[in-house]
């Protein structure tokens, strides 16, 4: 599914003619601090440069970007606070460690808790084989209702079209409700 989206109309295109078309992993996670106090809440994400590009309000703090095919990692600015983490220090995540090159800020956004690494490394660190979510860039505001409608008219897919503002504003929503239960 994820590769037959790079070739429809309606996606913005970098200057080679390359769909702004990334395909990512968000597998959450649970990390425990020091004091073995409940776990904080996070997502490790399998994304690609590109993917960080196109999260224009998610800036590096400090460092690098993770290089493609390493075991390194980006962290955001709340899961380095929690955690005391740095450029050069090492996180244990599942059964590896990962090198920390960079702490990003994500706006006071959920990426703010969010871990970034290769999407290869990330996918075989997880043993996972599919990708769970696509972001892309469309071609201007008109462009998305055409691309939902297309992507909805294509009987061998399964995928379902959001804006990332309205799908992030779906979710605070859905979580403030339960926690307010």
């Amino acid at each position: 599914d994820a590769i037959r989206l790079e070739s429809l109309a309606g996606f913005a295109r970098d200057r080679l003619g390359n769909a702004w078309v990334v395909k990512e992993l968000a597998v959450p996670i649970a990390i425990l601090r020091d004091t073995g106090d409940r776990g904080l809440p996070a997502v490790f994400r399998g994304t690609t440069a590109t993917g960080q590009s196109l999260r224009d309000h998610a800036v590096l703090a400090e460092g690098r970007l993770f290089r493609p095919l390493s075991d390194e990692i980006v962290v955001g600015a709340q899961v380095a606070k929690a955690l005391q983490l740095h450029t050069g220090d090492s996180a244990g995540i599942g059964p590896r460690q990962w090198r920390v090159v960079g702490v990003f800020r994500g706006s006071n956004t959920a990426l703010d808790n969010e871990i970034w690494g290769d999407i290869d490394v990330v996918m075989q660190a997880s043993r996972r084989t599919h990708f769970s979510s696509v972001l892309a860039r469309v071609e201007g505001p008109g462009a998305l209702p055409g691309l939902a409608r297309a992507i909805a008219d294509d009987r061998r897919s399964e995928l379902a079209v959001f804006d990332e503002r309205e799908f992030y504003r779906a979710q605070t929503l859905a979580l403030t409700r339960f926690l307010h239960l």
